[in-house]
């Protein structure tokens, strides 16, 4: 089996009790695996101008309730078919996968993965035989509290004050700001379509992200759109958290 990398290695640090398996488990085995969440806007660069997101390490916790998309390079050419599994399907759930590209060294798969509950375990990934082909461990965690950032790449930014409390925007920008999520711990988590954001209405700004339009939005980044000058309130929230700020649209 090829070296992992570091990066895996160190996601590779489960407790005993929840990760324990022998080293025949990978005899004979040659693929080496990333693992990157390319959802959540936490970390990863995603808007309508540029093309691509850069992703996020799944050192990074899941905030329960999200569905990610995790990106998953093997490279081995020759595994076309794979198993994507969690160990703990309590935990963590895989809905979905399937091969996206592969070239003359290396075969990338997608899964969709749904933060169930709290909790530690591993996403595996095994051949259609049931071999192990390499895992990486996960976790899944509660947001306690959410931290606020304007996106400046887009056209028309607004700007958030220091405080996070006021977010401002002129008249018929197109605007961007992101929710963070922070657990107990002061990680922060994946929280893509767990993030709600709302509006009371949309006479003053409105919220959308993608074909979400209108007074809410399930994206923890939200494009916010000044309408007409005056101030709106909007709500962040995932979890037990929530945050609000008001947008304030200027002439």
């Amino acid at each position: 089996m090829k070296h992992l990398s570091l990066a895996i290695l160190l996601a590779l640090s489960l407790p005993t009790a929840a990760c324990s398996s022998s080293h025949s488990e990978y005899r004979g085995l040659e693929e080496s695996a990333s693992f990157t969440a390319t959802q959540s806007r936490g970390c990863a660069n995603f808007s309508l101008l540029s093309s691509t997101p850069s992703g996020c390490p799944l050192s990074r916790p899941f905030a329960t309730g999200v569905t990610e998309s995790v990106s998953i390079r093997l490279d081995d050419n020759r595994v076309t078919s794979v198993v994507v599994r969690a160990l703990d399907p309590d935990v963590l759930t895989v809905t979905s996968q399937r091969l996206t590209s592969s070239s003359d060294r290396y075969a990338q798969f997608n899964a969709a993965v749904t933060a169930m509950r709290p909790g530690v375990t591993e996403l595996r990934v095994e051949s259609m035989s049931g071999a192990l082909l390499d895992r990486i461990r996960v976790e899944v965690a509660d947001a306690t509290r959410i931290t606020l950032r304007a996106d400046t790449d887009v056209e028309t930014p607004g700007t958030l004050s220091a405080d996070q409390r006021t977010f401002t925007l002129r008249q018929g920008a197109h605007a961007s700001i992101t929710a963070q999520g922070i657990d107990a711990q002061g990680r922060m988590l994946l929280g893509n379509d767990a993030v709600q954001w709302t509006v009371a209405d949309t006479s003053v700004v409105n919220l959308s992200w993608f074909l979400q339009s209108g007074t809410r939005v399930n994206d923890d980044r939200v494009y916010v759109d000044g309408r007409a000058t005056g101030t709106a309130t909007l709500t962040a929230t995932l979890n037990r958290a929530t945050a609000t700020v008001q947008a304030v649209v200027t002439p």
